[in-house]
Order: structure tokens, then C-alpha cells, then sequence
């Protein structure tokens, strides 16, 4: 049974495609994570996150732990945008908790595309993003306040 907090998590979908996207897109991230893996010489890592099967949980059950804990990195927190686009958008809350926590973003553009793109973004450059982005409302994320980060001012490596 869903309340008012999950009508804000859900952004602007219904409870069965917020449950939807939120099982793809954990299936997704997942597959991203393991194949940057392999380009840090694959070190052993524990789950952090909650929810890590993509299964819905209720809001109460529901933390802000980044997804991974990498042996020799730290914390990680996995993002993604399907295409490659000429900037993306972060919400700027978790931006803050990911900055709170100590975790780095591994943000993958192009996902599902031949040749997808990585950075592991450091907590540092999190927060120059927080204070030289735009702070926009974005309408795909249930309009709450996001940062548009444009593509051109990080550094991609290929992911393979």
C-alpha cells in the first residue's frame, strides 16, 4: 500500500511503472557496475544499497546507502542515461547524500548503445558540480530540484 512519501519517490509514474523502471534499472546498473569493475582490476565488493534485487520495498524499509561498498575504492553509487546526451541531470538531494556519505557516482552514459561511457566521479568534483550547475526543477524526476550537468565538462573513459 502506497502513502504521500511514495507519491515523491514515484516523480510523475504510477506505483506499477515506478516498480517497473526500478527492477529494469537496477538489472541495468548492476550490469554497468560489473563490467567498470573490470577495468579497476575487479576487486571484491559488498552490497550496501537497499532493494538490490530491484524488488519494490516500502518506504520505511527504504535508506540512502550508496549501492556498493568496493574494496580499495569506497563507497559507489551507480547512475545511468540510456542515450548519450549533450548534458544529464542529477538530483540534487542525492547528489548531497552521496556527498554526506563519502560515496563516489559511477555515471555510465550511453547505456545499452555499443559503445557506453563511464566516470567514477569523486565526492570533490560532486561538489563542484553542486556549486557551478544549474540548479534546475526537472519535470522527469517529479519536478524536484536537479543539477544539469553538461556532458562536455567530465572526462569519459570507454567502457568495455
Amino acid at each position: 500500500m502506497t502513502d504521500s512519501r511514495d507519491q515523491y519517490r514515484f516523480d510523475d509514474r504510477t506505483e506499477d511503472q515506478f516498480k517497473r523502471e526500478i527492477k529494469a534499472g537496477n538489472f541495468i546498473e548492476r550490469s554497468l557496475f560489473k563490467r567498470w569493475l573490470e577495468t579497476v582490476g575487479n576487486p571484491s565488493y559488498t552490497e550496501t544499497g537497499c532493494g538490490m534485487d530491484g524488488e519494490f520495498l516500502d518506504f520505511d524499509k527504504v535508506s540512502t546507502e550508496p549501492d556498493f561498498f568496493v574494496e580499495g575504492i569506497g563507497a559507489v553509487e551507480v547512475k545511468f542515461c540510456r542515450p548519450t546526451p549533450k548534458e544529464f541531470h542529477l538530483k540534487l538531494s542525492q547528489v548531497q547524500q552521496y556527498i554526506e556519505r563519502n560515496a563516489q557516482l559511477l555515471m555510465v552514459l550511453g547505456a545499452g548503445q555499443r559503445n557506453p561511457q563511464y566516470r567514477l566521479i569523486s565526492v570533490d568534483d560532486l561538489k563542484f558540480l553542486v556549486a557551478a550547475c544549474d540548479h534546475v526543477v526537472c519535470r522527469q524526476f517529479g519536478n524536484k530540484k536537479a543539477l544539469r550537468v553538461p556532458a562536455e565538462w567530465i572526462e569519459w573513459k570507454r567502457l568495455p
